[in-house]
């Protein structure tokens, strides 16, 4: 699943959309209470500490770039918390960050964020 050299990250704030997500899933039979329990431990495996995916850490600068993105762009609160934490990260590494998005609102925040974009389209998910 993550074969690819480059790191992959995530807000913090995944955490809790995941479990959403899930319960959701739950709540509409797409999946029971194992298969929510397994695909929750499954992410809690990803996201550790030795896992595959990193984790931004939720801070101050984060919360204030967030804010002046939600006053300047049409994204939501969750999606300018995602830009602001990329925008953190591709200014605090020398490495080529980019910007993984479902949403074509959120993809055009980013890219008014300074950040590149990899705009995935819905039908393909």
């Amino acid at each position: 699943m993550f074969d690819s050299p480059d790191p992959v990250v995530i807000s913090e704030i995944v955490d809790v959309e995941i479990a959403n997500v899930l319960y959701k899933a739950n709540r509409d039979g797409r999946i029971d209470a194992q298969g929510l329990g397994e695909r929750l431990d499954a992410y809690r495996n990803h996201s550790a500490d030795d896992g595959p995916i990193g984790v931004a850490p939720l801070s101050r600068d984060i919360l204030d770039r967030a804010c002046r993105i939600v006053l300047d762009t049409d994204v939501n609160t969750l999606d300018a918390i995602h830009i602001a934490s990329a925008q953190l990260l591709n200014e605090a590494t020398d490495e080529d960050v980019v910007f993984l998005s479902l949403d074509k609102k959120q993809a055009v925040a980013a890219e008014q964020a300074g950040l590149r974009v990899f705009a995935i389209p819905k039908e393909t998910v």
